[in-house]
């Protein structure tokens, strides 16, 4: 919930791999991260579910491929969202993301999501910038993340 990540990448088939369990990323923005030949930014496989709650999924160095991808079993929700290609129905209007990560006042996924989805609320946001902090939880492959991340600043 509330991340920014930004510039990293992966070699393999996807950024983040989710191949067994759930994962939610809320509240968040994935931009401008890479991935190898063949790969999706997002992928659900192996029974594993992933959803995806008013967030911004944006990153033009994936390689070519879908930002959120899945195989047969696994399952992908993309809620209030915007997504680069549409995937999974998300919203496909560039978010108009400023070179630090920020919205700009004319992007169109400004009080975008969807409300029924749960908001946050204040009482999880912070002042200041994104610190940009991605975490391994198991000490070496990237199966959970843990970040923070600031308020909504305008560019």
């Amino acid at each position: 919930m509330n991340c920014f990540i930004n510039g990293h990448g992966s070699a393999g088939e996807a950024a983040v791999h989710l191949g067994q369990g759930r994962l939610e990323i809320s509240h968040s923005t994935l931009y401008n991260n890479k991935t190898g030949v063949d790969g999706s930014i997002l992928y659900a496989s192996y029974s594993a579910s992933l959803r995806v709650v008013n967030s911004i999924v944006w990153n033009p160095n994936a390689a070519g491929y879908a930002e959120i991808a899945k195989d047969s079993t696994g399952t992908v929700s993309v809620i209030g969202s915007v997504v680069r290609g549409g995937s999974f129905g998300g919203a496909t209007a560039d978010p108009l993301i400023n070179p630090r990560g920020y919205l700009t006042g004319a992007s169109p996924a400004v009080d975008a999501g969807s409300t029924t989805a749960g908001c946050c609320g204040t009482s999880r946001l912070r002042p200041g910038p994104p610190p940009r902090t991605l975490v391994p939880m198991n000490g070496g492959m990237l199966t959970a993340m843990a970040c923070q991340t600031g308020w909504r600043r305008w560019a």
